[in-house]
């Protein structure tokens, strides 16, 4: 038995249709050695900020100044003109990150899929996304995430919305003040051959990690978890 998790599989996409993705760092990330990036630890930071404002706001708390999360030991500030219009659009009912599994049967091995939505509203699946930089829908578009999700959850929709913040000097340091440049909404919904896609990918991934022995790492013991960005 093996178990995955959505954001796994996105990323073997990305080893299979990207240049930059390669399998020394694509078997890495399986193993858990490749630390999160500063730009996913920033994401995580301003996730947890909408998951409990109130929790992370500085000064007053009916008007605070600013919003400051900590992840994996480093402090991220924002100024409520990001931090506020990204609360607006936060849909406060339904069940906030559920979880969700689905079982495929893979030449006779099973093979778990697990996700966790930052909110189930009905029938709809709403995610909340920090993009730094370019945005361009087709980017997610052609991720996995939102066809799993719409399996798992047997969701009528997967809505995004998408917080589309700039550094005001650039660089990659993201040392500069930053500046919520956009929040883009779309959503994605069920097609003829979603299930056959999904379970494509899952195969060609089971195939892939018992060619690299990746085995271990992909057992029910190992607590596949969904990362925020």
């Amino acid at each position: 038995m093996l178990r995955v998790s959505v954001t796994m599989l996105n990323s073997f996409r990305l080893l299979m249709t990207e240049d930059w993705m390669d399998a020394a760092r694509f078997d890495a990330e399986v193993r858990g050695e490749r630390a999160p990036t500063r730009q996913m630890r920033l994401g995580s930071a301003i996730h947890a900020i909408l998951e409990n404002p109130t929790a992370h706001a500085v000064g007053d708390l009916d008007a605070p100044g600013e919003y400051c999360a900590t992840v994996d030991g480093e402090e991220f500030v924002f100024p409520r003109e990001i931090i506020e219009p990204c609360l607006a659009v936060v849909e406060l009912g339904g069940v906030a990150e559920c979880k969700a599994a689905l079982d495929y049967d893979i030449d006779g091995e099973q093979v778990t899929v697990v996700g966790k939505a930052d909110r189930l509203v009905g029938n709809s699946v709403i995610e909340y996304k920090s993009k730094w930089g370019r945005f361009d829908v087709k980017d997610y578009a052609a991720a996995l995430q939102w066809r799993y999700y719409l399996r798992l959850f047997r969701a009528a929709r997967v809505r995004y919305h998408v917080f589309v913040i700039a550094e005001d000097e650039g660089g990659e340091d993201f040392d500069a003040a930053y500046a919520l440049r956009s929040i883009e909404p779309f959503d994605f919904f069920p097609y003829p051959g979603l299930a056959a896609d999904c379970e494509r990918w899952v195969r060609a991934f089971t195939v892939y990690a018992h060619a690299h022995q990746l085995e271990p790492w992909l057992r029910s013991s190992h607590e596949a978890e969904e990362v925020s960005a």
